[in-house]
């Protein structure tokens, strides 16, 4: 039994676990790449662009035992069972599962973690960004390394309004605790006397100090995680993930927009090396919380109670405007000496209550809350897009009405937990009157749309089923 239900089976695992095997031939050079399906092993040369890996035990002669490996073959399998994905990256790692988790498993308990490729593409929405990940092997690297450290980070040290890539936050719930600031100094204090104001970090996560970041991030490992049984391969991989230089690492671009089309301080392949983190890996949120911690633990220290805090965004409530203005250039210096971070100059704001303000893609006053007009914008532009692509193409709608109703839905999501019943009303109504054919709109409560059950893929491929009988 060498698979079952998706684990890997009791025989494999105590055959791999007792180390029946040792080092054939150590050579720095040298993989190993074990067939699963027959137990043969071959050699292959690490840097041969078809096999990247390099665990270093060989498992089919007698020697060396693995039980000194902390790191259990069940851990790794618990990580990609709650990874995988429908995506082709994870596809492709599953057709040899058995062996590729084993080479995982192999990579870090021996400390042979390699990040040697990455992809790339570009969105432009809301803003030009550049999204690099990595493999989906890197990917499992990466997640037992947060997996293992989250946990920590949540108990002892992210800041309670800290709101990014956490459990139970997000940015609905940090809305809705900065409304509630606003409330709670309006009890306290005179309504002339309050203030709403932001401060912004620039080119954030392309700014990030790596070597500052590890040396921080290895300094709380050391500190908080004594007792852990894999402090030390943690620590490793703490180097691993962040200390890379990513103008030696092989990037595939997997969009058709050219790297000349992305200014320079929009891209990581720009900036000097071991300067900035990719967005799209998991590393480098939990990265930025923890780095941006010691900001927000400073702004407590200067008697700031009422704020929130997401990703590099941080907006408070100001009830002595004297005081902020003295406090910024402070708050300026730390950011620049300490977190080697520098605030945007043009994205600062301070303004009367009476005047509201912009954050998370929502305009915020003290009595409601609406979208912010990039947001509107965006919606605006994927409705007039989709009716101009129809006008050319009849049959666009048909082929994405899918694609369209998740990204409206979305939208409408959002959209539900402001003051924007009207707003949703006509953009339903534009919808079901250009589109009536192919959507259902919930004309009810305006907070949905629908596929007509014909044009499901679904539907289309039963009905493929049927022709083909």
């Amino acid at each position: 039994m060498i698979y079952e239900n998706g684990i890997i089976g009791s025989q494999l695992n105590k055959y791999l676990t007792k180390g029946l095997g040792s080092v054939g031939e150590y050579n720095n050079n040298n993989t190993w790449n074990f067939n699963g399906n027959n137990r043969n092993l071959n050699n292959n040369n690490r840097y041969n662009s078809n096999f990247r890996s390099r665990p270093c035990s060989d498992y089919v002669t007698t020697g060396m035992s693995t039980d000194h490996y902390t790191i259990s073959l069940e851990e790794i399998q618990t990580i990609e069972e709650n990874c995988k994905s429908n995506k082709p990256n994870c596809i492709r790692f599953r057709v040899n599962k058995i062996h590729n988790i084993i080479v995982i498993w192999h990579q870090i308990n021996n400390e042979e973690v390699i990040i040697t490729d990455a992809m790339v593409f570009t969105v432009r929405i809301p803003k030009l960004r550049e999204i690099i990940y990595c493999s989906y092997s890197d990917k499992l690297i990466q997640s037992y390394y947060v997996f293992s450290l989250k946990s920590y980070l949540e108990m002892n040290w992210f800041d309670k309004d800290s709101y990014s890539c956490r459990n139970n936050k997000g940015v609905l719930k940090a809305v809705d605790t900065y409304r509630e600031y606003i409330q709670i100094a309006l009890e306290k204090y005179e309504y002339d006397d309050i203030y709403l104001a932001s401060i912004d970090i620039k080119r954030f996560f392309l700014s990030i100090d790596c070597k500052l970041l590890a040396e921080k991030m290895s300094l709380y490992i050391e500190n908080n995680l004594k007792d852990h049984p894999n402090k030390e391969k943690l620590l490793y991989l703490t180097k691993c993930l962040y200390i890379i230089d990513w103008h030696k690492i092989n990037i595939t671009r997997v969009d058709t927009i050219e790297t000349y089309d992305i200014p320079e301080e929009k891209t990581l392949l720009y900036s000097d090396p071991y300067i900035g983190v990719p967005i799209g890996n998991w590393p480098s949120q939990i990265g930025g919380n923890f780095i941006t911690t010691f900001a927000l633990i400073f702004l407590r220290g200067l008697g700031y109670e009422y704020f929130v805090h997401y990703t590099d965004d941080t907006s408070f409530v100001i009830v002595d405007k004297n005081k902020f203005l003295k406090d910024i250039k402070i708050i300026e210096l730390f950011y620049l000496e300490v977190l080697h971070l520098e605030l945007h100059k043009n994205k600062r704001y301070l303004q009367h209550i009476s005047k509201g303000i912009t954050t998370l893609g929502r305009r915020i006053k003290f009595n409601r809350c609406i979208a912010s007009k990039r947001t509107i914008n965006s919606i605006d532009s994927l409705i007039h897009g989709m009716i101009c692509k129809h006008g050319k193409n009849k049959r666009y709608i048909e082929h994405n009405c899918e694609s369209f109703s998740q990204s409206i839905n979305s939208y409408m999501g959002m959209l539900v937990h402001m003051t924007m019943y009207q707003y949703r009303k006509r953009i339903l109504n534009d919808i079901k009157n250009n589109f009536n054919k192919y959507f259902i709109v919930d004309e009810e409560n305006y907070t949905k749309i629908n596929v007509n059950k014909r044009f499901s893929t679904t539907e289309i491929y039963i009905l493929y089923i049927k022709t083909k009988k």
